[in-house]
């Protein structure tokens, strides 16, 4: 939403709080400006001194009792509370991500390992109930959070709103692009974890838990494709894996 012309009367910038996005300061404190803004005006006025010793001494008491200043002081307030309606319209349009920042993620993880499927606030029925997830399902989940990602990226850095109200959203923006990205990382460092686990098993020639079950090779190709890079002490473990498995391999033609 690009800015629109005119002067910004006020200016707000919206924040991610611990519940939902807020403004700050408050909206419903526009008010309470506009009323700092009157007086102000009004007590200006009361430097200008009346010339008729007839009239009160300033101008103030006048201008504060005249029909049409009062009739477009109520005209400026309605005005004011459209603004305020029209800005929480927008945070409500927000509302849309608050599964982000509401759902606990421990619980979310846990729900996916046990279903193979995840079910936000947003969700009305789970998806999972199918066992343990595939590599697939880990790719679906971390996909659909860095489409999200993109999504918040291109909201705008402000917004104009009613023509005269300015909302700095970038503290939100910046706040919601690290819950997302905190979100990725569980499912990527779960991978991880899978990794390790797999590798010291297969040195260790046991089976490995249920949880460590994804194709190693395939679950370190699809981590380094999103990027992580895996720890060096993972990679020695993988080349002594690769060689005894080489070794392995070379004794099965030998006796066959």
């Amino acid at each position: 939403m690009k800015p629109e012309g005119g002067p910004v009367l006020f200016s707000l910038s919206l924040l991610l709080g611990s519940e939902a996005a807020v403004f700050e300061p408050l909206s419903s404190g526009l008010t309470e400006r506009l009323d700092v803004l009157l007086s102000s005006a009004f007590s200006a006025a009361a430097l200008i001194h009346t010339l008729s010793p007839r009239r009160a001494r300033s101008y103030q008491l006048e201008l504060q009792q005249g029909a049409e200043l009062c009739a477009l002081v109520e005209q400026v307030r309605r005005g004011l509370q459209a603004v305020q309606e029209e800005a929480e319209r927008f945070r409500e349009h927000l509302d849309r991500y608050a599964y982000l920042w509401q759902d606990d993620q421990q619980e979310v993880m846990q729900q996916f390992l046990s279903d193979g499927g995840v079910m936000t606030s947003q969700d009305s029925v789970a998806e999972g109930g199918r066992g343990p997830p595939t590599l697939q399902d880990f790719r679906k989940e971390m996909d659909s959070y860095q489409r999200v990602f993109g999504e918040v990226q291109q909201l705008d850095e402000s917004v104009r709103l009613h023509g005269c109200l300015q909302v700095d959203l970038r503290p939100f923006k910046s706040s919601l692009l690290s819950v997302i990205q905190s979100w990725t990382s569980m499912f990527q460092q779960h991978l991880v974890d899978c990794v390790t686990c797999s590798l010291q098993q297969a040195l260790q020639d046991s089976q490995p838990p249920p949880a460590c079950t994804l194709p190693l090779s395939e679950t370190i190709l699809m981590l380094e494709a999103s990027g992580v890079q895996l720890p060096d002490h993972l990679y020695t473990q993988l080349q002594v894996f690769a060689s005894t498995d080489m070794k392995a391999l070379r004794l099965h033609s030998e006796m066959s």
